[in-house]
């Protein structure tokens, strides 16, 4: 029923030892120096971001009612996580799992005035929008429905991975750190809430 995607680099993941009466599967992905052998290797390449777009593309057809996405350690943006997971507040189509909300706008992020995101919004979105007000979790940490995956096709995924494909730390990293909500719930998240 839910996977829990753990993208790491050279974080120490001993508290997965917590999770085994939490959950069925878990899905660790390294990217730095040698785990384990139930590790998946991949490049240091994209960030969390190349992690997590890896795991929906391979396993698009495949995937659980519900997965989560963590970073190696999760607790930095999440303090709180043993208790979000042993509440199933997470079976939405949708949820942040961070303890920082922020509200943006694509033309202006208070939180980095030098990250440019309308060129990456109308490229990924096919839109061509120069204000959007949006908004996104610190940390990039999340679970979401495989019908809300699925609600987009396996090659939208497949070309935002290709923009994190080819450097250890891309601004297309940060870029996807606050798009994560618009790619699951939709472009016209001023809209929604939480």
């Amino acid at each position: 029923m839910l996977t829990i995607v753990i993208a790491r680099y050279n974080e120490s993941i001993e508290w997965i030892k917590n999770l085994n009466e939490l959950t069925t599967t878990l899905a660790i992905y390294n990217k730095g120096p040698s785990l384990n052998s139930l590790s998946i290797t991949l490049p240091n390449v994209g960030r969390e971001g190349h992690t997590y777009l890896y795991h929906i593309i391979h396993n698009y057809d495949t995937l659980s009612e519900y997965t989560m996405f963590l970073q190696g350690n999760p607790f930095d943006h999440t303090p709180y996580l043993y208790d979000i997971i042993q509440s199933n507040e997470w079976k939405k189509p949708f949820h942040i799992i961070s303890k920082l909300i922020y509200h943006v706008n694509i033309a202006y992020d208070p939180n980095d005035i030098n990250l440019q995101m309308i060129p990456y919004f109308n490229m990924i979105f096919n839109r061509n929008k120069s204000n959007h007000p949006f908004y996104f979790g610190a940390g990039a940490q999340f679970c979401v429905s495989r019908e809300t995956i699925r609600s987009r096709p396996v090659h939208f995924y497949q070309k935002i991975y290709e923009m994190l494909n080819k450097d250890i730390n891309p601004i297309e990293g940060f870029i996807l750190e606050r798009f994560w909500p618009m790619i699951f719930l939709g472009e016209s998240l001023e809209e929604r809430t939480e």
